[in-house]
C-alpha cells in the first residue's frame, strides 16, 4: 500500500512538470495567426444615438491592434459631418486626424497585443439646425503594416535519385491556413525542385475586409486621397531560404499588384549553393508589407431643442 501511495504521488509530481527541455514551459507560436490588424470600434453611447443640438456630446474611439506587427505610423481620420454645423476637438486630435501612439501587436509574451482609447469631444455651432440632422460618422484608421510567414522547405539537391527510402524530407508544395496575423494572407506555396534549384511560386490575398495600398502614401491616405493607380500595392521585403536571401530573384521585382478579383503571386528560384548535396530541411521566411486602411461608422441623429 506504502508503495502505491509512492507511485502515485511521483506520478501526479511528473504530470506538473513543465514539458520543455530547459525547464520551462513549450512557447506559444500561435499568436501569429489569423488575418486581423487594427481594429476600431466607437464606444458605447459615444457618440450617442439621438442628442439635442445644444448638446454637447462624446466621441469615443477604440482601437486594437489584433495582428502580430507593431504599428509606428497610423493615424485616424474623422470625417462623414459638416464642419460648419459641428465642432470637433481633443487632446489628441488636430487636423480631423488623431495620431495614434506606437500600438505593438501580439506577440509571445502579449497574446492579445494592444489597444488605446481616444476621448473627443463634440458639440453643435450651427445656428440653422434642421429639426431633424443624422450625420454619420466615419473613423478611417491608416497605418503600415506586414505579414511576415515562416515554413520549412525540403532541399533535395539529388531529386533524380532512384535512392529515396534514405532521404530525411520529401520536397512539396506548403499550405497555409488561418493567416499570419495580418490582413495580407500567404496562402500557399508551390514548390518546383530540380537538380540545381527549387521554384518558388508564392500566393497571398487580401483577407482582412480593409483596403491595401502603398506604404509610401501613409500620409495621403489619411487625407482619403489615394489613386486608383496606388492600390493593391505590396512591397516585398525578403524572400529567405536559410540565410540566403533570395529577393533579387523574385518575379515581379519588389513591387508587385494584387490583381483583382486573384491572388497575388511572387516567382522566386533558390540555387543550391555549390557543393551542397544530400537532402534537407532548411527555413523559409517571407516578409511583404504594405499601407492598410479600415473603418468604423457610427450615425447620430440630431433633434432641434425644444
Amino acid at each position: 500500500m506504502r508503495k502505491y501511495i509512492f507511485l502515485v504521488t511521483l506520478l501526479l509530481l511528473l504530470s506538473g512538470c513543465p514539458s520543455g527541455n530547459d525547464g520551462t514551459s513549450p512557447l506559444d507560436t500561435s499568436y501569429r495567426t489569423g488575418t486581423s490588424a487594427l481594429v476600431l470600434s466607437f464606444l458605447t453611447n459615444s457618440p450617442p444615438s439621438t442628442v439635442f443640438d445644444t448638446d454637447e456630446f462624446p466621441i469615443g474611439i477604440e482601437v486594437r491592434n489584433k495582428g502580430a506587427y507593431e504599428v509606428t505610423d497610423g493615424k485616424i481620420h474623422l470625417e462623414g459631418y459638416d464642419k460648419n454645423i459641428i465642432s470637433v476637438s481633443g487632446d489628441s486630435f488636430s487636423g480631423d486626424l488623431i495620431t495614434l501612439n506606437t500600438l505593438p501587436g501580439k506577440s509571445i509574451y502579449n497574446p492579445d497585443g494592444s489597444y488605446a482609447v481616444y476621448s473627443l469631444s463634440a458639440k453643435i455651432v450651427g445656428q440653422e439646425v434642421p429639426d431633424s440632422h443624422r450625420p454619420t460618422f466615419k473613423a478611417e484608421a491608416c497605418y503600415t503594416y506586414a505579414t511576415v510567414a515562416v515554413a520549412d522547405l525540403c532541399i533535395d539537391t539529388e531529386i533524380n535519385s532512384p535512392d529515396s527510402i534514405h532521404k530525411t524530407c520529401t520536397t512539396g508544395d506548403i499550405t497555409f491556413s488561418g493567416g499570419q496575423g495580418a490582413p495580407l494572407e500567404i496562402t500557399s506555396i508551390r514548390v518546383g525542385p530540380s537538380s540545381k534549384k527549387v521554384s518558388l511560386t508564392i500566393y497571398f490575398r487580401n483577407s482582412g475586409g480593409g483596403e491595401i495600398y502603398d506604404k509610401r502614401l501613409v500620409g495621403e491616405c489619411s487625407t482619403g486621397r489615394i489613386p486608383t493607380t496606388s492600390k493593391n500595392i505590396v512591397n516585398v521585403d525578403y524572400v529567405k531560404v536559410g540565410s540566403q536571401d533570395i529577393t533579387s530573384s523574385c518575379k515581379p521585382g519588389n513591387i508587385v499588384t494584387i490583381p483583382r478579383g486573384a491572388d497575388g503571386v511572387i516567382w522566386c528560384d533558390y540555387e543550391y549553393p555549390a557543393g551542397q548535396t544530400g537532402t534537407y530541411k532548411t527555413p523559409l521566411s517571407i516578409k511583404l508589407s504594405y499601407g492598410y486602411r479600415s473603418y468604423v461608422l457610427r450615425t447620430v441623429e440630431i433633434f432641434k431643442s425644444p
